[in-house]
């Protein structure tokens, strides 16, 4: 139960960050610079059998390596509105 409240808060956080992401695309790189806090989170939803926070975990690395991948194109994205 602990683990869903968890990954409610998560989600809703990602949620108003994507909002608010839309009007002003800025700290894109630097939140996903440190797969800490991903990888915390995918650990205790291994352990603890939070199998939708471990599809939601696996897709946040994705868009962490999409975004790094990308580096510069978001650096760009961040100076202009910046």
């Amino acid at each position: 139960m602990a683990i869903g409240i968890l990954n409610i808060v998560a989600g809703y956080k990602d949620y108003k960050y994507s909002k608010e992401l839309l009007q002003r695309p800025i700290a894109i790189i630097s939140r996903y610079e440190s797969m800490t806090p991903i990888v915390i989170s995918l650990i205790y939803n291994v352990l603890f059998g939070g199998l939708i926070g471990v599809v939601g975990n696996i897709y946040e690395l994705t868009i962490r390596n999409f975004v790094i991948a990308n580096r510069e194109i978001f650096q760009r994205a961040e100076n202009r509105n910046f």
